[in-house]
């Protein structure tokens, strides 16, 4: 691993990831094969790996990969994103957005309305009325 670099031939990609016959052109293999696997690599690895079409007129012939060890922060941010759920990561984690731990205090009630106290008395003694009425029944 003392190159910090690799080439590899499209049909070399193509052997590498089990593709022959499929993804034919370089737009198809770039954009379903190797950026999903970068993607990856570069999420979950201790690597940074980058990729360089090279080309031989107007068509790509090979890609080089340029990679780098991620320096210690880094790895440390890396391995604690793999540890999280995968849909917690990369979620910043000093949102406050989560309903607070506390329950609000309760509001003190509004004194009843002279109103609501002559309803609430009429509706006790209809109460007692009706009670006393079925008690007699039986």
């Amino acid at each position: 691993m003392g190159n910090p670099y690799w080439i590899y031939e499209l049909d070399e990609l193509h052997t590498i990831f089990d593709t022959e016959g499929r993804y034919g052109k370089w737009y198809d293999l770039r954009r379903y094969v190797l950026e999903p696997a970068l993607k990856e690599i570069n999420d979950y690895g201790t690597v940074t790996v980058k990729m360089t079409p090279q080309k031989r007129g107007r068509s790509v012939v090979a890609v080089r990969f340029d990679w780098r060890w991620k320096t210690i922060d880094e790895a440390r941010e890396t391995e604690e994103e793999n540890e999280r759920p995968a849909s917690a990561r990369h979620q910043d984690k000093t949102r406050q957005d989560a309903p607070p731990l506390i329950p609000e205090e309760p509001r003190e009630r509004e004194p009843h309305t002279e109103e609501q106290k002559q309803r609430a008395s009429k509706l006790a003694a209809e109460a007692r009325r009706l009670l006393r009425q079925g008690s007699a029944k039986k």
